[in-house]
């Protein structure tokens, strides 16, 4: 098991090492979701004009 790899004192600096590299990178996390979250939205949106578009090109409606 690792607890037997590491003496207490090791193993609670370990955790508390990992709770403060956790605390770091949440922020980053939660940025990089929402990041996310609008790139696919704006995806989603691309798609659907491209579809408009291509149903104005299949009926022919122009703006000439």
């Amino acid at each position: 098991m690792l607890m037997l790899l590491f003496s207490y004192h090791s193993f609670a600096i370990l955790l508390e090492s990992l709770e403060e590299e956790y605390k770091v990178r949440t922020p980053y996390l939660a940025y990089l979701v929402n990041a996310h979250q609008g790139l696919l939205a704006t995806h989603a949106h691309l798609e659907r004009l491209i579809e408009r578009v291509e149903r104005y090109i299949d009926i022919g409606i122009t703006n000439h």
